[in-house]
């Protein structure tokens, strides 16, 4: 997966989501394949099934929320970086830091088109 095969990541990931649907880890794999290969709505999904099975699990909600925007649906990756902020974690957590910079991002944005 980290050398660039994904279709062979795809493949093992696939397979061993099925051998243990219950494994939120595989899902978010199978999430971050599909978001390299920008396929944004098969990796929303997966990362869903993912948060399902482990909802504080902050990498599946600043990756979904990276997808949401990159389908235009700035509410939903506003929601996701918002529940980011709510897990337990050190407010200079990089997935905290890097969901309060594309949540600012979005609202300047939609502030700058108000106007």
């Amino acid at each position: 997966f980290q050398k660039g095969d994904l279709k062979s990541a795809e493949t093992l990931f696939k397979g061993l989501s099925i051998i243990d649907h219950n494994n939120w880890y595989y899902r978010s794999a199978l999430g971050a394949i599909f978001q390299k290969q920008n396929d944004h709505q098969a990796a929303i999904a997966e990362y869903t099934t993912a948060l399902q099975i482990n909802p504080d699990e902050p990498t599946s909600l600043l990756n979904r929320g990276e997808c949401h925007i990159k389908q235009h649906d700035f509410d939903a990756a506003l929601e996701d970086f918002a529940l980011l902020q709510r897990l337990p974690l050190a407010e200079d957590n990089p997935y905290k830091k890097r969901a309060r910079v594309l949540a600012e991002k979005i609202l300047s944005e939609k502030d700058a088109d108000s106007i």
